[in-house]
């Protein structure tokens, strides 16, 4: 029984790091996906005042896969962070 009351703080700190972690990551993500939500609203409407036949040259010459590509490339990097932040604040001692 004194065993295990001698590893309570160190329990207490690792489940308190683990559930800061998780809040950070959380907090990131929720900020980041307000964040690109805002962004695809700017892009929509930029996209609705573009000429119909300009659009169209757009889309062929690819333009949506560049849009697509974009918005795959910062979700990874934030969720790449994200990560990398959970991992640093488990791992510390």
């Amino acid at each position: 029984m004194k065993f295990l009351a001698a590893l309570l703080p160190f329990f207490m700190t690792v489940v308190g790091r683990i559930v800061a972690a998780f809040g950070l990551t959380a907090i990131t993500y929720v900020g980041f996906d307000v964040l690109i939500g805002q962004f695809k609203d700017k892009i929509q409407e930029w996209v609705s005042l573009i000429p119909e036949a300009m659009l169209q040259l757009f889309y062929m010459s690819g333009g949506g896969v560049v849009l697509n590509i974009l918005f795959g490339m910062m979700t990874f990097i934030v969720t790449f962070k994200g990560m990398s932040k959970l991992t640093t604040v488990l791992g510390r001692k």
